[in-house]
């Protein structure tokens, strides 16, 4: 769960918006503990990698079509993507 820890706001960075940027920190360090123990069991969770949306007066997170392409990418590096939902799942079964 990398978003716990906050995001760099360098300009580089900043330039992302949350999904790619904890994407692909996480897919850097997905890389880096292959290439160093190649059998371990990768997984991440995606609390707080997706946008807040007000639904109904509560709020919930969700991702949106365009941030597919980094959650995809960043599967292919991990055994395991997990979308906790607390409520409902963040992306759509029909995606």
């Amino acid at each position: 769960e990398p978003a716990d820890q906050g995001r760099c706001s360098c300009s580089v960075c900043v330039k992302q918006g949350d999904v790619e940027y904890f994407c692909r920190i996480s897919q850097r360090a997905a890389q880096y503990i292959r290439s160093k123990w190649p059998s371990k069991t990768l997984m991440v969770n995606m609390c707080g990698y997706l946008r807040l949306k007000t639904i109904q007066s509560r709020t919930s997170r969700h991702v949106v079509v365009d941030e597919l392409p980094h959650l995809v990418e960043l599967g292919r590096h991990l055994d395991c993507l997990i979308d906790p939902g607390h409520g409902g799942t963040y992306v759509p079964d029909h995606l």
